[in-house]
């Protein structure tokens, strides 16, 4: 009888996803996988053995024969999160992504993620630097990883030969620190990417540089006659090692941005949203005529700055937002009365969405308009508001999706 080595669905609980599980992307899975498979085996070897799950009885293991497969699958945890890295921080500025399947020298993949992250992004060395011991370590043991893989190289010499003992306890303790900074290199850079996927960057600075420049810098209309500007601009182009041309880009970034030119003190107008109108929208009183004369693409803002309220995402996400109904196939995926209920039911997320995008006049026509509403939200009866509210709610969806018109009605 032949015994299948690998099968599917043999031991409800034992199975394993493989394939896309991981991502169909990146190899996130194989990064964690031979980490937590060396820390699993230091665990084994520690306790020398471990408890057979069908039998119940204890497997005692040899942990001298352990070392080997524990450093190959530390090492090669190393080798693929020094690759996922490069190709990941070499694509942050919309350039190729750099692969390097072909190298498994450490030294060398080590040196090309620290160049990279110094040209990249100023916060990536910091997080990188809490490894680079580990790494080396493994580096000058291992060089091209067949140290663990086999006993003797190509040139019949013996492997590991002037290594006499390897401390299993300082192993794991030391390889534990170095895959939980590894994790925080993974997520910040995870945070950073999509930082970097809003587009707002130059050549030389980040968005989270331009929004520190931004802060630091007076007033907008101060700066002709400002010698705070100068002296701010000459140190932030002095520590930034930025050439005038440079400092230009960035200043133009930061003022045709929704976000950044308010901290400025030169907010840009939503100009497909009138304060008057968004004023008397927030009071929650019913008016068919009102209703029905505000243009489809009010609309669409509005839907657009709540999403942009969402605490993830960036204040970008308008203009994005914006494009995306713009260019849906029937031009009619914002539907009115969802988006007054947003903003009788979740007027805190709409005014974070108002202020990411630096909308002070906005939000003043908001707030003054839900001020009056009768009864306020803050009144006494919270079931008034209530009934309240779900009644304005049905007599707008009545409006759009009545019986009387099966369509939306724009102006």
């Amino acid at each position: 009888m032949t015994t299948k080595l690998i099968d599917v669905g043999i031991s409800p609980d034992l199975n394993a996803c493989v394939g896309n599980n991981t991502g169909s992307d990146d190899d996130h899975g194989y990064v964690t996988g031979f980490a937590q498979a060396a820390l699993a085996l230091i665990a084994t070897a520690k306790q020398q053995g471990y408890v057979d799950s069908d039998s119940n009885e204890h497997v005692t293991v040899y942990v001298d024969a352990l070392i080997y497969p524990i450093g190959y699958c530390a090492r090669h945890h190393i080798e693929l999160f020094l690759k996922r890295q490069i190709a990941r921080v070499s694509s942050l500025r919309n350039t190729l992504p750099m692969v390097l399947d072909s190298t498994h020298v450490l030294g060398d993949l080590l040196d090309t993620l620290k160049e990279l992250c110094t040209t990249a992004d100023r916060r990536l060395p910091a997080l990188l630097a809490p490894l680079e011991a580990a790494i080396a370590e493994f580096a000058r043991i291992d060089k091209t990883g067949e140290v663990f893989r086999y006993r003797k190289s190509k040139g019949d010499e013996t492997h590991l030969a002037e290594i006499g003992i390897i401390n299993l306890q300082a192993l794991g303790q030391g390889f534990g620190r170095m895959v939980a900074a590894g994790e925080e290199f993974e997520r910040v850079a995870d945070a950073i990417t999509y930082e970097y996927g809003q587009g707002t960057y130059t050549d030389k600075l980040s968005r989270w540089e331009l929004r520190a420049l931004a802060k630091a810098l007076p007033p907008r209309d101060s700066w002709k006659s400002s010698t705070a500007f100068v002296s701010i601009r000459d140190d932030f182009m002095h520590t930034h090692e930025l050439s005038g041309r440079d400092f230009t880009k960035a200043i133009k970034v930061i003022e045709a941005h929704y976000e950044l030119a308010a901290i400025i003190g030169a907010p840009l107008l939503l100009v497909d949203v009138d304060p008057a109108t968004l004023e008397r929208l927030a009071t929650m009183e019913f008016d068919e005529a009102f209703l029905v004369s505000i243009r489809e693409r009010t609309w669409k803002a509005l839907d657009a700055i709540y999403e942009v309220g969402h605490v993830d995402v960036f204040s970008e996400l308008y203009a994005h937002r914006m494009k995306e109904l713009d260019d849906s196939e029937d031009g009619r995926t914002t539907l009115p009365p969802d988006v007054a209920r947003y903003l009788v039911r979740s007027p805190d997320r709409f005014r974070d969405g108002l202020t990411k995008l630096g909308q002070p006049n906005l939000l003043v026509s908001f707030d003054r308009g839900v001020a009056k509403r009768k009864p306020p939200a803050s009144a006494k009866s919270q079931k008034t508001f209530e009934k309240v509210a779900s009644e304005y709610e049905k007599q707008v969806r009545r409006l759009f999706f009545g019986p009387a018109s099966s369509q939306p009605k724009y102006a």
